[in-house]
């Protein structure tokens, strides 16, 4: 994972939430949520990734007394890009502020797309935060249509760690029939005029298994 700020703390996700630890006369920067550190800088520009072995820093209060000069073991200072990108430069580097503050729980949704016959075509981690709704969006797979959602009813409210699970079959069927209005709300594929798909032709919103999705 690459190492970015964002100049904010409302909101912010555990990408973004971090852990001093202490490490013999300075410190080391854990990403909470990764479990991982960020390793000693250099003055080169390319952007910096977590590490399993995180590098040692020591934080001097700047004489304005709000912000911080962040050195590593190595002599190199925390710098940065405007693109937010987190890279190394030569002493005092860029002043940085700290805070300290209460976190928001945030659950994980993980989504997979899988073939009918089991088979993992694509897979992605998303966090949400508790109490919000996630939109769900797939796309369309050459060779493939899309047959169900399942799980995607626990989308309208994130409650805790959430799984959903896209399955495609081969792209061997085709049709539509026309259903009755009442019948919206029962499993499978309609459009937005209440229509059952036998699958996805194209993107747009459909309803699937009774909750909207959008097909890229």
């Amino acid at each position: 994972m690459q190492v970015m700020k964002n100049n904010r703390i409302e909101n912010t996700d555990p990408n973004h939430t971090w852990v001093l630890e202490e490490s013999g006369k300075g410190f080391k920067v854990k990403n909470a949520y990764h479990q991982r550190y960020v390793p000693l800088l250099t003055t080169a520009p390319q952007p910096v990734h977590l590490s399993d072995n995180g590098g040692v820093y020591t934080f001097t209060l700047n004489a304005d007394q709000e912000t911080w000069k962040i050195k590593g073991t190595n002599g190199v200072c925390w710098d940065g890009l405007g693109s937010g990108a987190l890279v190394g430069w030569n002493d005092p580097g860029h002043p940085y502020q700290l805070y300290t503050y209460f976190v928001q729980p945030y659950f994980e949704v993980y989504i997979k797309a899988v073939t009918t016959t089991g088979e993992l075509l694509s897979a992605q981690k998303v966090l949400v935060k508790a109490g919000d709704s996630y939109q769900l969006t797939t796309t369309q797979i050459p060779g493939y249509v899309l047959k169900e959602v399942q799980g995607g009813e626990a989308l309208s409210r994130i409650v805790t760690h959430t799984q959903v699970q896209i399955i495609y079959e081969d792209e061997n069927h085709v049709g539509i029939e026309t259903i009755q209005p009442d019948a919206v709300q029962k499993k499978g594929i309609y459009d937005l005029y209440g229509r059952k798909l036998q699958r996805i032709g194209q993107k747009g919103i459909y309803i699937i298994n009774g909750q909207k999705v959008l097909v890229k």
